[in-house]
């Protein structure tokens, strides 16, 4: 009975993790306005006619996967043809036939997907190293991480690469409990895979030998063991091929791989994120955890890692489940390690974190888990109104950002107010990037920059209230009573900017 009913919450969780990643995933159609969603789908589709993408920046498996999913799906639309299904599968799915946007769709789907299944190996992971409630608290968090729930809907390759970090991960602690070279080999596999998919993944690549050093530290092995030093080195093979079979023009076109010059090559994203002195990444840390990070996991997760970490140190002293002890430990110091080199970076930006994602949630778990066997005894149903104080904070933050999802961007609502209000030959000015996926439909009349407004008598100016802020050059017009504000568009539950409408009225 008991096992039937974690079963049905571990399937709660997971269909939770998929609704609040695949809701609103068509969101800003059909426009395309993240920067680097265009990588993926460019990138797969250009591969129909040359195999090497060309470009580094990112390396290639989920482009090649993308690739071949967009195949099947093309394959499967010409056989509806065939079939005389079009009218009809076009009446229940417009967007079947929409080449602008069908593929943006499918690679949302497909790492939304992604993303909501590396609940799996975050519940395995936690359940094999402190039992079933620290696996179903583990893939609870991992499914409610705001910042994960966010950056999953787009086709960005984070996702999937925290998706097979996971594994790696699963694998790894496998290693840790028992020398065997399938253990090895399979977190050698992920991770090579990872780090072919965002070389982020990389960042994972201690994990296995460390895994492998507390193994023998913890069973007292010889560290001289030869059989176990090859099957180190077996995952370290593997995790090569692995990488080299997911971007084999890292090899073949190895000369505009390893170019630091720009970003076709890889070597170009190290130079590019960059990195701060040593003796400033202890409070660049503190205050990475503090702000953006916190911030990103929704509070109480990072909170919880950190004061796991006061309940090993207390455990330890008393000398009390050294054999947990070891499994939280290790989840703890790589989980750190992650966080405090991405904080290191000169530009530690909220994606990169997601590499430690996996450790935090697994870490979570552990820490309910020990919460349960303390305190449930004595506290009865106390220790569940713990778990709902620990988990309502990110469960507001990631349901709100669904939320956020399923309404229109607010350049979704610009361009609605655009197609009602301007005439052909009236003149608009706007103030940022932000509007050129819109204002590519009226190209013969309009302007970048805001100071153009300058030039006109009539028209429209279409600026974002930072922009309005920080733009001397508007301020002079707004000032001088040269405009007149006629629309704001608000986006306290949207995406995109706030957006200001004025009238020229010189």
């Amino acid at each position: 009975m008991l096992k039937d009913l974690n079963k049905l919450i571990f399937i709660f969780i997971l269909g939770l993790a998929f609704y609040l990643r695949l809701h609103g995933i068509t969101n800003g159609f059909p426009y395309i306005f993240h920067p680097d969603e265009p990588t993926i789908v460019r990138s797969a589709l250009g591969i129909r006619f040359f195999p090497n993408p060309g470009h580094f920046d990112w390396p290639h498996l989920y482009i090649y996967f993308n690739y071949f999913v967009f195949m099947a799906f093309a394959k499967l639309r010409d056989i509806a043809v065939q079939l005389d299904l079009k009218t009809t599968l076009e009446g229940i799915f417009p967007l079947l036939w929409d080449d602008e946007l069908i593929y943006y769709l499918i690679t949302r789907v497909l790492t939304a997907s992604l993303g909501a299944l590396t609940v799996i190996p975050v519940y395995l992971t936690a359940k094999k190293l402190f039992g079933t409630k620290a696996g179903l608290m583990a893939g609870l968090a991992f499914a409610l991480i705001p910042f994960h729930v966010r950056h999953t809907h787009y086709s960005l390759p984070d996702g999937p690469m925290v998706f097979l970090i996971a594994w790696s991960l699963y694998f790894s602690v496998k290693i840790l409990q028992k020398d065997d070279a399938n253990n090895y080999a399979g977190a050698g596999a992920y991770l090579g895979f990872s780090a072919s998919t965002k070389y982020n993944g990389g960042l994972a690549a201690l994990m296995i030998p460390l895994a492998h050093l507390m193994r023998t530290i913890k069973n007292k092995e010889s560290i001289i063991n030869m059989n176990s030093f090859l099957n180190l080195l077996v995952a370290v093979g593997v995790a090569i091929v692995a990488f080299i079979l997911g971007t084999p023009y890292a090899v073949m076109d190895y000369k505009t791989f390893v170019r630091t010059d720009g970003p076709q090559g890889a070597l170009w994203q190290f130079t590019n994120v960059g990195s701060v002195p040593t003796s400033e990444r202890p409070i660049r840390f503190v205050s990475e955890m503090l702000s953006r990070v916190s911030d990103d996991l929704g509070y109480t997760f990072l909170a919880v890692f950190f004061i796991t970490f006061i309940v090993l140190i207390i455990k330890a002293v008393l000398r009390r489940t050294l054999t947990i002890d070891y499994y939280a430990w290790f989840i703890f110091l790589y989980g750190t390690f992650l966080l405090a080199y991405v904080s290191g970076f000169g530009k530690p930006r909220s994606h990169y974190y997601m590499v430690a994602y996996p450790f935090i949630a697994v870490l979570f778990g552990y820490f309910c888990a020990f919460l349960y066997e303390k305190l449930e005894p004595k506290l009865k149903t106390g220790v569940f109104a713990i778990y709902v104080l620990l988990l309502i904070v990110p469960l507001y933050f990631s349901v709100k950002q669904a939320y956020i999802f399923g309404n229109p961007d607010t350049r979704n609502t610009l361009s609605l107010w655009l197609k009602s209000n301007i005439s052909a030959g009236t003149h608009l000015v706007y103030s940022s990037d932000d509007f050129t996926p819109i204002m590519k439909e009226y190209e013969k009349q309009s302007e970048k920059g805001l100071d153009k407004a300058v030039k006109y008598t009539t028209g429209y100016v279409i600026t974002t209230e930072t922009s309005t802020q920080n733009d001397q050059s508007f301020g002079i017009l707004k000032y001088g009573d040269k405009l007149q504000k006629v629309q704001t568009i608000n986006n306290d539950y949207n995406n995109g900017p706030a957006i200001v409408i004025y009238r020229i009225t010189r």
